[in-house]
């Protein structure tokens, strides 16, 4: 048998900061533990213990390593087998390929002389893949002070959105975003952007011209509605949708929607924190890999790329109640109150996790208790489609899709709050380390680069089909914003799913708070309000085990 994955956990957290814990000893006192059961876990700081954790023994040290190397032989092996197979179909299909891309290229030459269209790029055009049940477009929401005058707000908005977005301009004098001004036509072989000739910007940025909302409620019934339909056609692909409401402090909901062949939800954040409003303060972002391991993560992402994307095509999707049915297209949109990150940063130095491992533990367990009340006792882990940046650290905000999607299996079969704590950031580590964001990034751009549309589609449709839902995190600025001058209360936003995927799971921090965003289509999960309200309930109980604080929630 192999070891807990708490132990593993600990384990982890023990080699990374060098620290040796202290055994437990039985006979101390245990009262203060009473209150918090969990605390035992070795790399539990300054926490007082109950008792020694379980763990699993009679496993010598040295078999555990050459099982670990044994592993890692079989999975190279595999990946050379996969590589090869590669190497001995490419004689046959490269001629075809060839061809197809010749094509293209004739096609592009056409399209500029005529047109000066500029093809869509096969990162980009991996999006433009709308269904009727499913739309490729990323909603968010923005909450701001509410001015006196609407009239005179829209109209310096507007101004804003055209001078900082539309017409601003780089270093060089180019256009920093010419997308904005461009829409998506199809051609034979691929898509292309072109000039929208009657570009106005009050297609694009307009007032709600229904009854403003009286509760958050129907101001979710309002954005949930604007989730499914589609944009226009021959505009350009965007537009925000200005709200004003008339419930508590009546502020400005401002709804954006851009479809993702445009940009990812990395490149929108940005624009969302940093080119839109008034001012700007760059924050230190966490450096994920040196120039040489970059080089190294990239050769290991070609290596692998082959085996991860047969893996996934011969892996089985998840069987639950929110997975495999007809959707409808229907989606209900909610957000959570904000929750104070402040106490989800104490619980990750206590416990020498992550921010990101903590909000994904809470996801976990809230996803657990769903299940739970829908009368699933015992769930299986639950699959999840999640969104990894893997651009190059820049200074630029520009629209661009450079991500990979890769499935991650989120611990809810896992009942403890610290267990899944520690589940969940080992099964985060293997995957940062893995190679594998970088393997899909480049398999999904190369298939359509390559292949046909009526190949790509039901093959990318084919492998999203195994995740139950998409969960996306997305860190912003921890400082307050405005837009001309009138306060940005807080964010949040809405990944879009593919395929038979009917739920969208966010996560987005601002100012100190964080809120949690969650869709779900009416046909498998029409309460996606109980998985937020579920969220805080697990956040609390985490605070409650290793903080030993209960939390005071944040308003609007």
């Amino acid at each position: 048998m192999g070891r807990s994955a708490v132990s593993e956990g600990a384990e982890i957290l023990q080699r990374k900061t060098g620290k040796r814990h202290a055994e437990i000893n039985d006979n101390k006192d245990v009262t203060a533990s009473k209150e918090i059961p969990e605390m035992n876990h070795p790399a539990s700081k300054g926490v007082v213990a109950s008792k020694r954790l379980p763990t699993r023994k009679g496993i010598p040290s040295k078999f555990q390593k050459f099982m670990f190397v044994l592993s890692n032989i079989r999975f190279i092996i595999e990946c050379l087998i996969c590589n090869a197979l590669v190497l001995m179909i490419a004689p046959y299909v490269f001629p075809v390929i060839m061809v197809y891309f010749i094509l293209k290229k004739i096609e592009q030459y056409v399209e500029h002389w005529r047109y000066r269209a500029t093809p869509v790029g096969g990162e980009d055009a991996l999006w433009l893949q709308d269904s009727e049940t499913n739309r490729l477009i990323i909603t968010s929401i923005v909450f701001v002070n509410r001015p006196g005058d609407m009239k005179t707000a829209m109209s310096e908005f507007r101004e804003v959105v055209r001078t900082r977005l539309v017409d601003s301009r780089n270093s060089k004098g180019e256009l920093s975003f010419p997308r904005a001004r461009k829409m998506v036509r199809p051609g034979y072989f691929q898509y292309f952007f072109q000039d929208d000739p009657d570009f106005d910007i009050e297609d694009h940025v307009f007032k709600y011209q229904g009854d403003p909302p009286k509760s958050k409620q129907e101001l979710e019934a309002i954005v949930s509605e604007m989730y499914s339909k589609p944009f226009p056609e021959g505009k350009s692909p965007w537009y925000f949708c200005c709200v004003p409401t008339d419930y508590g402090d009546k502020s400005v909901a401002a709804i954006f929607r851009m479809h993702h062949c445009m940009a990812d939800g990395v490149s929108l954040s940005r624009l969302l924190t940093r080119v839109l409003p008034d001012h700007y303060t760059p924050q230190k972002e966490a450096r994920k890999f040196s120039s040489s391991e970059r080089g190294l993560m990239t050769a290991k992402g070609f290596f692998i790329m082959t085996r991860t994307v047969i893996a996934l095509l011969m892996s089985f999707a998840d069987r639950s109640i929110v997975h495999g049915k007809d959707l409808k297209g229907k989606k209900k949109c909610v957000w959570s109150e904000p929750f104070d990150l402040n106490i989800v940063k104490q619980i990750k130095s206590k416990t020498g996790t992550t921010v990101n491992d903590v909000l994904m533990a809470c996801l976990s367990l809230a996803i657990r208790r769903y299940f739970q009340k829908r009368g699933i006792n015992n769930p299986e882990d639950f699959t999840s489609s999640i969104p990894v940046d893997v651009g190059k650290p820049t200074k630029e905000t520009v629209f661009q899709n450079k991500f990979a999607v890769v499935f991650m299996k989120l611990p809810v079969s896992h009942n403890g709050i610290l267990e899944t704590l520690f589940e969940t950031k080992r099964r985060m580590d293997v995957l940062k380390m893995s190679g594998e964001p970088i393997a899909m990034a480049y398999s999904m751009a190369m298939s359509t680069e390559f292949l046909p549309e009526f190949l790509v589609k039901p093959l990318a449709s084919f492998i999203a089909s195994k995740a139950s839902c998409v969960l996306s995190n997305v860190p912003g600025p921890q400082y307050h914003m405005s837009v001309s001058g009138n306060p940005v209360q807080a964010l949040t936003f809405w990944p879009p799913q593919r395929s038979n995927i009917g739920i969208g799971l966010s996560i987005f921090s601002y100012a100190g708070q964080v809120v949690v965003g969650a869709d779900g289509d009416h046909e498998i999960m029409s309460d996606p309000e109980l998985v937020t309200v579920l969220f805080g309930e697990v956040l609390q109980e985490m605070a409650l085990h290793v903080l030993g604080t209960k939390i005071q929630q944040p308003v609007y």
